[in-house]
This record gives C-alpha cells, structure tokens and sequence, in this order.
C-alpha cells in the first residue's frame, strides 16, 4: 500500500519521507535538502531598442560574404525554424531562451542583444567566448555540450545559475561551483580528453563531496562512486 501511494504522489512523499531510492528521480529533490529554494532574479525588462539593432546586424550578417558573426545569425533562424530576423528575434524574446550550436561559429558577441535570456544550451566549441556568456547576468540553466571548456571559473560570473548540465566537455575541476550560490542541479558526464582519457580528478580538490554546495557534492559522490 505505501509503494502505490509514493507511485501516486512521488514528490509529496519524497519530500516528506526521503525515499532512498537508487533511481535519478528519487534522488534529485534530496539535493535540495537543507539549502533554500534558489534566488529568482526578477524577468530583465527587454530593452525595445535591442530587437531593430539586432534585426540590422542580422540581416547585414547574412548578406555579407565573409562576415564573422554570419553563422550565429543563420544558426539562430535555423534553430527558430525561420528565415526572418524579427520573428527571430521575438520567439527567442518570448521563451527567453536560446539554443545555440556554435559549430565554426567565430565569435559570441551577438549574446548582447539577448542579455535578458533565462536558459541557455549551447553544443560545440567556446573556450574563447566564455566571458561572452558571463555577461547573461539572469541566466539560470545551462546546458553545455561538446565543449572545449577546461575551466569552468567563468560562471562563477553567472550568480543566478540554479541548474548546470554538462557533457562531453573535458573541464579539470568542478571546485569553481561551489562559488554558486543558486545551484540546486548539476549533472555531468564523465569529462575526457580526445583520447579517452578522463581529465576530472577523482578527489576533493577537484570534486568535492563535502563542499557548501549539496549540488555539487551529489554529482561527485556518483562519478567518484562514492554512496
């Protein structure tokens, strides 16, 4: 009778009873144990002058041989299932949310015309363009994939970051999270280098599992295998 009625209501009864479940469902509201609900920054008022700016530097991207931020605009119309800037540009306004993949993509930069984006997945290459997302100030998910990030110091630059997934990314250290302080979710997959080899040391310096941050200490307790 208990196991229908933690079927029926599984996040009352794992909130108020702590199931010990092995399963990912069963263990992600326990990273929340003890730690406050996450800080929401208030919805970043959208500057109207933003959306013909960027609709000029888009079309003017897209026209121009050669020019650097091409494939981010393109990408952008791709990813939005339009060839129109302006609808562009008032879908990803309307969801505040972007998903980007940065391919041979030669530069962030466009990210300022949407610093009001709340979630953010972005797959491939931007070890260069790091500081370019530190300034998305009310960015809250990330999902980061096929990277060549090693450092993840960057966002320690994104305060209001609650949720953090990363794959196929070869970072060293996962220490820099702990400066988060909104963090409640992170998810990883083992990080490797180009030969297979795991550049995540299984360690305390590298990956805590008794750090501020229950988040983090929750991820490294399953990749150092630790129960």
């Amino acid at each position: 009778m208990k196991k229908i009625f933690v079927s029926a209501l599984a996040a009352l009864a794992l909130s108020a009873c702590g199931s010990n479940d092995d399963n990912t469902p069963a263990r992600a509201p326990e990273q929340q144990t003890g730690e406050p609900a996450p800080v929401k920054p208030a919805p970043l008022k959208i500057d109207p002058a933003l959306k013909p700016k960027f609709v000029e530097e888009c079309k003017f991207a897209l026209s121009a041989e050669g020019a650097p931020v091409k494939p981010f605009y393109a990408n952008i119309l791709m990813r939005n299932s339009t060839t129109d800037c302006a609808s562009a540009y008032d879908v990803i306004a309307s969801k505040r949310s972007l998903a980007l993949g940065t391919g041979n993509i030669n530069s962030l930069a466009p990210l300022a015309f949407f610093p009001f984006i709340e979630r953010l997945e972005i797959i491939g290459p931007l070890v260069n363009e790091t500081a370019e997302l530190a300034k998305l100030k009310n960015l809250q998910s990330l999902t980061i994939q096929i990277s060549d990030v090693t450092d993840l110091s960057f966002l320690a630059a994104v305060p209001h970051l609650s949720s953090l997934v990363i794959e196929g990314t070869p970072f060293k250290s996962v220490a820099p999270l702990v400066k988060l302080p909104n963090l409640r979710t992170f998810a990883f997959e083992g990080p490797k280098d180009k030969s297979g080899k795991e550049t995540l040391p299984k360690d305390e310096t590298h990956c805590p599992i008794l750090s501020a941050r229950k988040a983090v200490n929750d991820a490294c307790k399953e990749y150092r295998r630790i129960k």
